[in-house]
Parts: structure tokens; C-alpha cells; sequence
């Protein structure tokens, strides 16, 4: 039972971020639109658990919505990775520091905004091996009780 319960976590922890990145992704298309300054553009390096580097295209950018400033530093559903900066040469040629910007924001969250609408693959890769996950768990769980 304690096996069933801990898959049912794993299909959890595969399924609930592909789902917020679909709705903002999917959501974020239709979107207002609002002009915006970028204020950040670089690419950062961290070390991941197998000790390579991984290279993440940054921004940060300013708005107004309604005589109300914010910032935020959210490009797309997803970070921009990559295993080379030449992989991400493309994204400082898109985006310089000072640029005025499109930002689409959420209508009724106005804090929550974003460079570049729409879903990418590895979402619904995420929500469809999730439902899997939860499907073949729940299947599990009627044939444990239908015994007993």
C-alpha cells in the first residue's frame, strides 16, 4: 500500500508543474499586452549533480499596469537552458538591456507576466505522464480493495 500511495506522489510531483506551465502558457496568450523596459539580460552558469555546467538565458524587466510599476524576470513557461553559451547567443542578440519590450500580463494578477506566450512540449510531456502515473496508481488501488 505505502508503494501505491508513493507513486500516486510521483504522478503528483510530474503532473502539478506541467499543469501551471500550461496554464500560463496556454493563459498567457491572450493576455493584455503592455510596453515594457528590460533592465536585465545576461546568461548565469550553475553546476548541476553530475558536476556540468548548465548556462540560463536572464532577464529582468520593468511594466505598468494601471499606474502601478512592477517587475519580473519570467521569459517564458519555462527557464531558458542551455549546455553552451553559443546555445543561447541568439537570445542576447533578441534582448539588450534598455530595450523597450511587449509584456503580456495576467489580467487579473497583474504581478504575474511574461515575455514569450505559450506552451512548450516538455509540459505536456509533464501532464500526460502524470495522468499515466495517477491512472495506473488508481488502477492499482481499485485492484487492492476489489481483494480484501
Amino acid at each position: 500500500m505505502v508503494f501505491i500511495f508513493g507513486l500516486a506522489g510521483i504522478g503528483y510531483a510530474l503532473f502539478m508543474p506541467g499543469y501551471r506551465q500550461l496554464k500560463i502558457g496556454l493563459g498567457s496568450a491572450n493576455w493584455p499586452t503592455v510596453p515594457g523596459i528590460l533592465r536585465l539580460a545576461e546568461i548565469s552558469s550553475s553546476t548541476d549533480s553530475d558536476d556540468d555546467t548548465i548556462y540560463t538565458f536572464n532577464v529582468v524587466y520593468e511594466y505598468g499596469v494601471e499606474g502601478k510599476n512592477y517587475q519580473n524576470s519570467r521569459l517564458g513557461v519555462r527557464p531558458v537552458t542551455a549546455n553552451t553559451t553559443e546555445d543561447l547567443a541568439e537570445y542576447l542578440q533578441n534582448y539588450s538591456v534598455g530595450q523597450e519590450i511587449e509584456v503580456r500580463y495576467n489580467p487579473n494578477d497583474p504581478k504575474e507576466s511574461i515575455l514569450v506566450p505559450g506552451t512548450r512540449a516538455w509540459s505536456w510531456i509533464l501532464v500526460i505522464l502524470g495522468g499515466l502515473v495517477w491512472l495506473f496508481t488508481l488502477a492499482m488501488l481499485g485492484t487492492a480493495f476489489k481483494g480484501k
